[in-house]
């Protein structure tokens, strides 16, 4: 906020108030609430919501150590065999990345277990070429913002520097797409 042209508002006691209003206090420094906003805000309120809090979350890392809520564990290791599957195919490509994403150059962090199959980017569609979504050479190794650029539209993906590079790992498995499904892949990788 340094060089930002938006001021940051003072607390409200006075004008000539320096202090910065405090979280959750209504535009009040705490210290200087007025009485009412105090009996509101009182310790025990604040311990008994942090209590409720830290018991909530205890109970979502034991749901998720032992795979029961779905919800969470859907967002690491899916429960299911289908995901299962497919995440362990992820895990397989992420031993065979070099963490630079094939567009820019850019560093990608393959050592994070939650977010490093989002740089996984499927050269043709798994949700349009199901017999290829779990095929060895179908990927490519993009930056988050490259791999949205790629999915976004044909077009798009077709005006990536890297889509030379797309087009000779695509003709490796071309053969291997039956033909009702190749008429959904990207035109341009068939030109």
């Amino acid at each position: 906020m340094a060089f930002s042209s938006i001021k940051r508002k003072k607390c409200k006691c006075s004008e000539f108030c320096d202090k910065y209003p405090t979280l959750g206090w209504n535009g009040y420094y705490m210290a200087h609430a007025p009485a009412e906003l105090r009996e509101k805000q009182t310790k025990k309120q604040v311990e008994k919501r942090n209590k409720a809090y830290l018991t909530k979350l205890s109970r979502l890392v034991h749901d998720v150590a032992n795979g029961t809520n779905s919800e969470i564990s859907t967002n690491h290791e899916p429960a299911n065999n289908a995901h299962g599957i497919q995440w362990a195919w992820f895990t397989d490509r992420r031993l065979e990345m070099q963490g630079v994403c094939i567009e820019c150059g850019k560093a990608i962090n393959v050592k994070n277990d939650k977010y490093f199959h989002w740089s996984v980017a499927h050269i043709v569609p798994k949700s349009l070429v199901p017999s290829q979504a779990l095929n060895p050479l179908n990927w490519v190794e993009l930056c988050w913002l490259h791999h949205q650029q790629y999915d976004s539209t044909f077009e798009n993906a077709a005006k990536m520097m890297c889509f030379g590079e797309v087009k000779e790992k695509f003709k490796l498995f071309k053969d291997s797409i039956p033909a009702h499904e190749l008429r959904k892949v990207n035109p341009h990788l068939l030109t």
